[in-house]
């Protein structure tokens, strides 16, 4: 009888042990998985602030074509004054 008993106390004290590695295992992925989770969330805080200088060049951008396109424009009604003036002259 005293044999059953020990020989069951053997098994749950494997048991235990295997238990015992389940749990540091499960804590060390729960740490892995709170430095995944603080990562992401400085991952999501980056991507936003390279949102926001992707949208101010944009925009700077935008004014750049504007003023490229106002200067063609410029240039073209200087030569087409130009032109005019030679056309004048000409009569």
């Amino acid at each position: 009888m005293v044999e059953k008993v020990t020989a069951r106390l053997d098994r749950i004290m494997e048991n235990l042990k295997k238990l015992s590695l389940i749990e540091s295992r499960l804590d060390s992925m729960a740490s892995t998985m709170a430095n995944i989770k603080s990562t992401l969330c400085r991952l999501d805080a980056d991507v936003t602030v390279l949102k926001e200088g992707a949208g101010k060049r944009d925009k700077k951008i935008n004014e750049l074509k504007t003023l490229i396109n106002y200067t063609e424009d410029v240039a073209k009604l200087r030569k087409d004054s130009h032109d005019h003036k030679a056309q004048l002259d000409k009569m």
